[in-house]
């Protein structure tokens, strides 16, 4: 009696441990009949143990054979191997509603299926098929990948604002220079033109007065050659008047170590 005792109890703990899994458990015999279905499979499915046992699991659930996949169980029977059913690729062996209000976005269960067949003398004897909710699971890597996504498009959002800042930076500092350029040559010109005005007057009078002077002479007095270095000189600030009239743009050369003059001959052509 006490052998007996113990085999009850082990087969009630057995049952217990079953019924009390967090998961799907389902057994089918080699003809695909069910043959356990534990409470979780009873609360998810709204099927009770009484009406699965005994059923034909295509029969309960007729999408499984018409999604092909009633040969992957018979498949794993015969070959005797343990199989996996991935959510990606097939989503849910049992289909099992969910309420929309607490999937999100999926209106059936997202399962990951082991199938493992049970051996009994030597031979396959059926399937043991463990179900495991992978809809939450799903619904977040989803929300990873739609956050990742959203990453991807802000990153690049970003760089095209860059990208479209530097080049207006850029726009900026040409229009900076081109306005700080503008701004010296228009002093420039302003300031050329002043001292033209200016010079011009007293120059004129300068190389009159020395021609006058020269026309006084001899040609052979010695005090010509110092009057006509000094009319080649008044001529060459005439030249010299002649180009800050025709200032056009601002240009520079170096004059001494860090320090720049403007350019006249180059500012004029």
């Amino acid at each position: 009696m006490a052998g007996l005792s113990e085999i009850t109890a082990g087969a009630a703990a057995l049952d217990a441990l079953v019924q009390g899994v967090g998961q799907g458990l389902v057994a089918i015999d080699r003809d695909l009949v069910v043959t356990e279905w534990n409470r979780w499979m009873e609360i998810q499915t709204r099927t009770s143990r009484d009406q699965a046992v005994g059923m034909h699991l295509c029969a309960l659930y007729p999408s499984v054979r018409q999604r092909g996949l009633e040969r992957r169980l018979v498949s794993a029977i015969r070959e005797g191997t343990a199989q996996l059913l991935s959510p990606a690729f097939h989503h849910h062996l049992i289909p099992i509603a969910l309420d929309p209000a607490g999937s999100g976005q999926d209106t059936e269960m997202v399962q990951y299926c082991r199938l493992l067949p049970v051996r009994d003398a030597g031979t396959t004897a059926g399937l043991l098929i463990l179900i495991e909710d992978y809809t939450e699971r799903v619904v977040f890597e989803r929300g990873l990948r739609s956050r990742h996504e959203e990453l991807a498009r802000e990153r690049e959002h970003l760089a095209q604002a860059l990208a479209e800042l530097e080049q207006s930076d850029a726009e900026l500092r040409a229009a900076q220079a081109g306005l700080v350029a503008s701004e010296k040559l228009k002093a420039l010109v302003e300031t050329a033109g002043a001292a033209c005005h200016e010079m011009a007057q007293p120059l004129s009078a300068m190389i009159g007065n020395l021609q006058l002077a020269m026309a006084g002479y001899p040609s052979d007095d010695p005090r010509l050659a110092y009057l006509e270095q000094a009319l080649t000189a008044a001529r060459s600030m005439a030249g010299i008047l002649d180009r800050l009239r025709a200032v056009r743009r601002y240009q520079t050369k170096r004059y001494t170590a860090g320090t720049d003059i403007v350019d006249f001959e180059r500012s004029a052509q």
